[in-house]
């Protein structure tokens, strides 16, 4: 009986604590699907390259958005442009289009995101024009110390702006990392490891009313840190 017993409680015990690991189990922070959690951004802006000058860029996000939520861009004629690419390194949705590769007429433009069964839309007109920010000198070369990179100060023409860094791989568009928004100053990023091939961006995002509006954004040419 003191057997069967035993057994008995023990089978109870890992029922209940098979119940609670249920219970409190969850997808991870990849697959997030609480719209109210996510913020979402459509804005004109420019990007320099070190080597090559400034082009005009649209750049759409879904700020918190996980892996398990897609999106896309329409231009004025209600044409999908992009899809958003889940980029974990930012908790974000999103893409980034270039003059470059993509005719970037001023307009309409609507960025749609679906959460779980839900479709959200955001329409805003862009235009490209003189007003965007821009940085008032070339934001001084990186330097590395014990793993942190760090540029800076740095400073747009207009607008109150959050900056921070974006370090990706030096031969892919993957994104390693990006610093905290600070309204200013030197900006700082722990680098993956040291030795290795690093494109570093100053991005400076114009906020009105808690919504980025613009963008500036830098990048400095590929190089080993």
């Amino acid at each position: 009986m003191n057997n069967i017993l035993r057994m008995n409680v023990l089978l109870i015990a890992a029922i209940i604590l098979s119940s609670m690991l249920i219970g409190c189990g969850g997808g991870g922070g990849g697959n997030n699907t609480d719209p109210s959690t996510m913020v979402a951004t459509l804005c004109d802006g420019t990007i320099t390259n070190e080597n090559s000058g400034e082009q005009n860029i649209l750049f759409a996000a879904v700020k918190g958005a996980g892996s398990g939520v897609s999106g896309w861009v329409e231009d004025q004629n209600g044409k999908k442009i992009a899809d958003l690419t889940y980029v974990s390194a930012a908790n974000a949705q999103e893409v980034t289009l270039s003059a470059a590769n993509q005719p970037l007429t001023p307009g309409k433009y609507t960025l749609r995101y679906t959460v779980n069964t839900e479709t959200f839309t955001i329409t805003k007109d862009l235009n490209w024009g003189a007003a965007l920010p821009r940085f008032q000198t070339a934001p001084p070369p990186p330097t590395v110390s014990n793993r942190i990179i760090s540029v800076g100060p740095v400073s747009v023409n207009s607008g109150t702006a959050s900056y921070y860094l974006r370090v990706y791989s030096g031969v892919s568009d993957f994104l390693y990392s990006e610093s905290t928004p600070v309204p200013g100053g030197v900006l700082s990023e722990y680098l993956p490891a040291t030795g290795n091939q690093y494109s570093i961006m100053v991005v400076a995002d114009v906020v009105e009313n808690s919504q980025i509006v613009a963008t500036a954004r830098y990048l400095f040419a590929p190089a080993s840190y």
